[in-house]
């Protein structure tokens, strides 16, 4: 609406994350598991996150839908991988998966929690939020998720059957 959106073209923005985000959630696990290599998926979904809250805000038109649809999708189909991966870990296992999918649960509620809390006093200028500012620390916050996730080892199925043979 900052940019001199109605808001019913914004309302429409919104609801299209929002479908980005039920299809990632629901159809991007599954094609990584058909190709067995959770990891790559990963890497290319923290990417588009990184570069399309970071400078897709900026566009116009039918192309700010597709944007915001595919960041949608992409930032969604992060959670399953990251809710599942501590079953997959070899260290963590069944027997340990309730405590390990809490911390991640618990991370994930910090960050909701403290990031807003550093990010928006942080983008407030005398005219109100900077959201250039803004929107590329959350471009940065998911390039801090794409370097954690390079230290992950891979968990999809091929991973899994290369380490028993």
């Amino acid at each position: 609406v900052s940019q001199g959106m109605d808001p019913v073209s914004a309302g429409l923005l919104v609801s299209t994350i929002s479908a980005g985000n039920l299809c990632g959630s629901l159809f991007m696990p599954m094609f990584a598991a058909k190709t067995g290599r959770d990891k790559l998926f990963i890497i290319v979904f923290a990417i588009v996150c990184a570069v399309g809250y970071a400078f897709a805000w900026r566009l116009s038109g039918i192309a700010n839908y597709v944007v915001f649809f595919v960041m949608g999708l992409c930032s969604s189909a992060l959670m399953p991988f990251f809710f599942s991966m501590p079953v997959k870990f070899k260290d963590v296992g069944p027997r340990y998966a309730g405590t390990a999918t809490g911390i991640v649960s618990t991370l994930e509620l910090a960050g909701a929690l403290v990031l807003p809390g550093l990010v928006v006093p942080a983008c407030m200028t005398g005219a109100g939020i900077d959201y250039t500012r803004f929107f590329l620390i959350d471009g940065a916050a998911f390039i801090v998720v794409l370097l954690i996730i390079f230290f992950l080892p891979e968990t999809g199925w091929k991973a899994n059957a290369a380490d028993k043979v």
